[in-house]
């Protein structure tokens, strides 16, 4: 935190969202032991801040003071989500990979010649299609 009081707007979400955490998984131990007298479902809170961005871009809030005017109100809304909902909108891990570099055309099509024209001594192999780092074309 600043020395102003102002703190990033990310490690606020942060510090919710692993309140809301630890408050999730003390209910799951609860459930284990007796039945469950409560849940938390939504959790809305209003804040009175000023709004600034440091030099980095990072956006940061200042709390207001006490008859400080002049302060945005910003609403902040947390709910809780189902298993289903998580998967309808995370993208699959295996969509978002491309193929391996020893699997595309350009590197199967890479000659031991083009290698040496690099002045490399490794070659495509069945592990590895890439020169040793120091080998960079030539720019003849």
């Amino acid at each position: 935190m600043a020395s102003d009081g102002a703190f990033p707007v990310e490690d606020f979400i942060n510090a919710i969202t692993t309140q809301l955490d630890r408050v999730q998984d003390a209910l799951r131990l609860k459930a284990v032991n007796r039945p469950l007298t409560y849940a938390l479902k939504d959790l809305q809170m209003e804040l009175k801040v000023f709004v600034d961005l440091d030099p980095q871009g990072n956006v940061r809030f200042r709390p207001a003071g006490p008859n400080e005017s002049g302060a945005s109100t910003v609403n902040f809304g947390f709910t809780t989500i189902t298993k289903p909902m998580i998967e309808e909108n995370t993208v699959s891990m295996a969509a978002t990979r491309s193929a391996p570099l020893t699997e595309t055309s350009a590197c199967r099509a890479t000659s031991s010649s083009a290698w040496s024209a690099w002045g490399c001594a490794t070659s495509h192999s069945s592990t590895s299609c890439a020169p040793r780092p120091a080998c960079r074309p030539s720019r003849a």
